[in-house]
C-alpha cells in the first residue's frame, strides 16, 4: 500500500492503522474519526487517521509501573 497517500478507503485505512473495519466504522459514527464522502465512496483523509490513532490512550503496564531495561529484555 502506497502510505504517501492523501485519503485511504475503509479498506486502506483498515491495512494503515491496523483496527478492524468494524472499529473503524464505530469510532466514525462515534465522532471521533472524520470520514468525508464522494459519492459512495468514504474516504479518510491520512491526517484525520494519524490524528485519531495519536488520541488513542496509551496502554499502561499490567502492573502500574514501568518495566526496566532488562526486564523489557527478559533478562531479569
Amino acid at each position: 500500500m502506497n502510505t504517501d497517500k492523501l485519503g485511504f478507503s475503509i479498506e486502506e485505512a483498515v491495512e494503515f492503522s491496523g483496527i478492524g473495519r468494524t472499529r473503524i466504522f464505530a469510532a466514525i459514527n462515534a465522532g471521533q474519526l472524520v470520514a468525508r464522502k464522494f459519492g459512495r465512496r468514504t474516504v479518510l483523509l491520512r491526517e484525520d487517521m494519524e490524528a485519531f490513532l495519536r488520541a488513542l490512550p496509551a496502554r499502561e503496564p499490567k502492573d502500574g509501573a514501568p518495566a526496566t531495561d532488562d526486564e523489557f529484555l527478559g533478562e531479569a
